[in-house]
């Protein structure tokens, strides 16, 4: 089987990286298994470590995204607004929605590593 371009690497890295943001977010980083990660992103897990070098290396990199995509949100929010005050009353409804409540998926990694990051060994 050819090897995949660099766009077609870059696109599966991607999908992977979306795929761990989300399960990391949803159930945490110890729950998550590379063949039900791989499977999520529409790929075989035997192409995982193309991409990361380890488990570890993939969860602090779906980290980094989700923490980057709460920043974007951030940003957008507080370029459609008015003033800060705005800006922060319309993150802060959000944040406290429902929809944010219950699609963890898609919520703020911070909280949803919290109890992860408590629990690891010091490094």
């Amino acid at each position: 089987m050819p090897r995949a371009s660099r766009e077609q690497a870059e696109s599966h890295r991607k999908q992977v990286l979306d795929a761990a943001a989300a399960q990391v977010r949803e159930r945490g980083a110890g729950a998550m298994t590379v063949p039900d990660l791989m499977a999520a992103a529409g790929l075989t897990h035997g192409g995982f470590y193309r991409h990361f070098q380890s488990k570890e290396d993939l969860v602090t990199q779906a980290c980094t995204a989700a923490y980057a995509e709460k920043i974007e949100e951030m940003d957008r929010i507080r370029a459609a607004s008015p003033d800060g005050p705005s800006a922060r009353r319309t993150f802060i409804e959000r944040y406290l929605s429902t929809t944010h409540r219950d699609t963890p998926a898609n919520g703020c990694g911070i909280a949803a590593t919290a109890a992860d990051v408590s629990r690891a060994a010091p490094d």
